[in-house]
């Protein structure tokens, strides 16, 4: 079974956030790199995003 592109792009922040210490605060890429996320997950409030995520992953 392969990883949906949403379970890819969440495994990338991971190793993202353990490559490069973005639990630093005052680095901005923690909040960019969580926003993205969190706008490509789904939310149906976040149609317009949502929409671009999932063309640009394909799903």
């Amino acid at each position: 079974m392969k990883p949906s592109p949403q379970t890819m792009l969440f495994g990338q922040v991971l190793t993202d956030i353990n490559d490069y210490n973005y639990f630093n605060l005052n680095n901005k890429n923690f909040y960019l790199l969580f926003l993205f996320f969190f706008l490509c997950m789904g939310f149906d409030i976040y149609l317009p995003t949502n929409l671009v995520c999932l063309s640009l992953y394909g799903r």
